[in-house]
């Protein structure tokens, strides 16, 4: 499914312009980009995650915390559109390969995984 803005272009569309806009050019800054954030978009980037995953750092299930999704979502958009969302560090663990070497994995939290880092 996919989550149009209020212009009738998908979320991801926007998002993919902010990335090459960004890629082609690193001087441009981005000011805010909490206008482009709605609580549909959210609603859609959390029935995306996979609900048979680990618990993350921060130890909240996507069951957990779709209880009040509604609730939490608009906390989070506040957070966002205030500037005062801080977002919790993921924690890399080292998983050891075959070869005797190892390679990080890093494992985040709910909001991680919404595409808000």
């Amino acid at each position: 499914m996919t989550v149009l803005s209020n212009d009738g272009q998908s979320w991801l569309t926007k998002l993919e312009r902010i990335g090459e806009k960004s890629a082609c050019d690193r001087s441009v800054v981005f000011n805010n980009l909490g206008h482009l954030i709605d609580q549909s978009m959210l609603k859609e980037q959390f029935r995306q995650l996979d609900g048979n995953k680990a618990v993350g750092i921060d130890r909240v299930t996507k069951a957990c915390w779709g209880e009040q999704l509604d609730e939490n979502i608009s906390g989070l958009l506040q957070r966002l559109r205030r500037g005062t969302y801080c977002p919790s560090p993921a924690r890399i663990t080292e998983i050891p390969k075959e070869d005797g070497s190892s390679r990080p994995l890093a494992i985040s939290g709910v909001y991680l995984l919404l595409g808000l880092e």
